[in-house]
C-alpha cells in the first residue's frame, strides 16, 4: 500500500486514533511489529503525524527514523530538522544530537559555535555527554577562544557523573594545570576512577605517576603494571614506557629483547621518543642484532617528526657514513633543522659540513631543510 493511501485512510486501530499520543503510541507497535504485523512505513507516517502535531517523543524518534532510514528514505537533513525541534521543546538527548550534527556538518552546514549552543542546552540540564563534548569544545577553542577554566566546569559535571573519558581528560587537566591549580593527587584520583572503568589512557598515565612517584607511593612493579595493562591493549606509549623499564630492569627483570619489542612496538605507532631509543638500540645492538642502517633509519623517522637529538645522529651517520652512504647534502640538512630547533651542537657540524659543499648542494640542502622544516611545524600546530 502506499503511503498516500495510507494517509487517505480514517483514524482507525490500523492507522491511528487522530490523536498525537494515540498516533505515536500505534507508529511505535507497528515499527516494532508488537502485537501486530511489522509494518515500518505505516509506523513511520504515524510518527510523523504525531511529531507534527507537536509531540516531542514523536518529534525525538522520527529525527532517529530520518538519520537510519526506517520507514523513511535516509535524510541527514530531516534527521537533524526533527533534533532541532525535539530540542527547541528541551528534549535534551534530541539537544545533543543536534549538537553533533553542527559539530559534525551532519545535514546541517558546519557549525562549531551552533554545535557549543545546543551542547550547553542538554549539558545544563545534566546531560553527561553533552557535557563532555561541550567542555572538548572549550578546551579546543572551537566555537570561541580556548577556555581551560570552562572545560574543566564541565569536565567535573561529566566526571561526577561516571563518564571515564570526561574522567581522563580532568586528570590530565590536573597534571598539567590547565584550567586549575596543578595537583597530582588530583590527577591521581581522576586517573584512578577512569581506570576503574577501563580507561586505557588512565591506566598509561597512572603508571606514569607510580613510576615518577607524583601523587601516589612510587612504585615500579606498580608502574610495570599498569603500563603492560594498557600495553597490551594497543596503547603505544605504554608499550614504550615499559620498554624502558624492561630495559632499565624498573619493577620488573631485566630483560633487553623484550624491552626492545615493547619499543619497536611503540616506535611503529609514531611514538617519537620510542624511534630515537629504537634506533640506538640497533646502534649498540642492545635486545636487537645490531644494524647501523636500521639505526639511520629509525633515527630519520624520528627526525622527520622533530626530534632535534635524532637529527644530530641523522647528520652524523651521513657525514660519517655509518650505516649510510656519506651525503652531505642529507648531513647539512639534518644539522641545519638541528640548529634551528636550538640544539647546541649543531650549528658547529652544519658549519664543518658546508665547507666541503659546491653552492649547488648547500642550495639544494637548504631547500630540502625548509621543506621539512614547515613539515614539522604543521604537525606540530595539529
Amino acid at each position: 500500500m502506499a503511503q498516500s493511501e495510507y494517509e487517505n485512510k480514517r483514524p482507525g486501530p490500523e492507522t491511528g486514533s487522530g490523536e498525537p499520543d494515540g498516533d505515536y503510541a500505534l507508529g511505535l507497535r507497528r515499527l516494532k511489529g508488537e502485537g501486530m504485523a511489522e509494518d515500518p512505513v505505516l509506523g513511520a507516517l504515524l510518527v510523523q503525524k504525531a511529531a507534527e502535531r507537536g509531540l516531542v517523543e514523536a518529534q525525538f524518534t522520527l529525527a532517529e527514523l530520518f538519520s537510519s532510514g526506517t520507514g523513511v528514505p535516509q535524510s541527514f537533513v530531516e534527521a537533524a530538522t526533527w533534533y532541532c525541534r525535539a530540542g527547541r521543546q528541551n528534549h535534551k538527548e534530541a539537544q545533543f544530537r543536534a549538537g553533533r550534527c553542527y559539530e559534525t556538518g551532519t545535514g546541517v552546514e558546519q557549525n562549531a559555535g551552533e554545535a557549543s549552543r545546543w551542547y550547553w542546552l542538554a549539558a545544563q540540564r545534566g546531560h553527561v555527554d553533552a557535557q563532555f563534548a561541550l567542555a572538548t569544545l572549550f578546551h579546543e577553542g572551537r566555537g570561541a577562544p580556548p577556555d581551560p577554566a570552562a572545560a574543566v566546569l564541565w569536565l567535573s559535571k561529566a566526571a561526577q557523573q561516571g563518564h571515564p573519558q570526561a574522567q581522563e581528560h580532568l586528570g590530565r587537566c590536573f597534571l598539567r594545570g590547565s584550567g586549575v591549580c596543578l595537583d597530582y593527587r588530583g590527577a591521581a584520583h581522576w586517573f584512578q576512577q577512569a581506570a576503574a572503568q577501563g580507561d586505557i589512557d588512565a591506566y598509561a598515565h597512572l603508571g606514569r605517576l607510580y613510576e615518577e612517584g607524583l601523587g601516589l607511593a612510587q612504585s615500579f612493579a606498580d608502574a610495570v603494571r599498569h603500563y603492560r595493562w594498557a600495553a597490551e591493549r594497543g596503547h603505544p606509549q605504554a608499550a614504550f614506557y615499559l620498554g624502558g623499564c624492561m630495559a632499565a630492569g624498573r619493577g620488573v627483570d631485566q630483560d633487553p629483547t623484550e624491552a626492545a619489542r615493547w619499543v619497536k612496538k611503540a616506535a611503529l605507532e609514531g611514538v617519537v621518543e620510542a624511534q630515537t631509543l629504537l634506533a640506538r638500540l640497533y646502534a649498540h645492538g642492545v635486545g636487537v642484532e645490531a644494524d647501523s642502517a636500521e639505526s639511520v633509519k629509525w633515527f630519520q623517522r624520528a627526525a622527520a617528526a622533530g626530534d632535534r637529538n635524532a637529527m644530530i645522529e641523522a647528520a652524523q651517520a651521513f657525514e660519517l657514513g655509518r650505516g649510510v652512504a656519506t651525503n652531505d647534502v642529507e648531513a647539512y640538512k639534518w644539522f641545519s633543522l638541528a640548529s634551528a630547533l636550538g640544539h647546541p651542537e649543531a650549528r658547529e657540524g652544519r658549519d664543518r659540513v658546508i665547507q666541503r659543499m659546491t653552492s649547488a648542494q648547500v642550495i639544494e640542502s637548504q631547500k630540502l631543510a625548509t621543506e621539512m622544516f614547515q613539515s614539522i611545524r604543521e604537525k606540530a600546530l595539529v
